[in-house]
């Protein structure tokens, strides 16, 4: 690990090709994007939470509070179970396919957040308001 002068926020510091990437990707994307307003606009109280993340390799996501009823337990892919045997959690996991990891960690994120919504989907997510909180 090399050290840089970084007495600074002028202070140059060099990039590696992963870095350039990355800034490319963005510079690419940002134009179109376009406006945004300033103002969300109204939308109704969350019903359920969902966490998801993504690594270099694979993907995940839990649901930190819903309704009950909401799952159908049989439908879930994983199943911690509590003590009393029955569902504690549900999650959703996977592997990223070998070009998919090659992605940029924004991409893998995102794509991880689709993957983890349609899995809880799946095992019977329907008609709630979910906070989807993306790391």
């Amino acid at each position: 690990f090399k050290s840089f002068d970084l007495s600074s926020w002028d202070s140059r510091v060099p990039l590696g090709a992963g870095a350039r990437t990355e800034l490319s990707f963005w510079r690419e994307l940002l134009p179109t994007l376009g406006p945004a307003p300033i103002r969300r606009p109204f939308r109704p109280a969350a019903t359920v939470r969902i966490a998801s993340g993504a690594s270099d390799f694979a993907w995940g996501g839990v649901v930190l509070s819903a309704p009950n009823g909401v799952f159908d337990k049989a439908a879930l892919r994983a199943s911690p179970l509590g003590s009393d045997g029955e569902l504690s959690v549900p999650l959703a996991r996977g592997v990223f396919s070998t070009a998919d990891a090659a992605r940029s960690s924004t991409w893998r994120e995102m794509r991880g957040a689709s993957l983890v919504l349609q899995s809880f989907v799946e095992a019977g997510l329907r008609d709630q308001v979910v906070d989807l909180q993306v790391d």
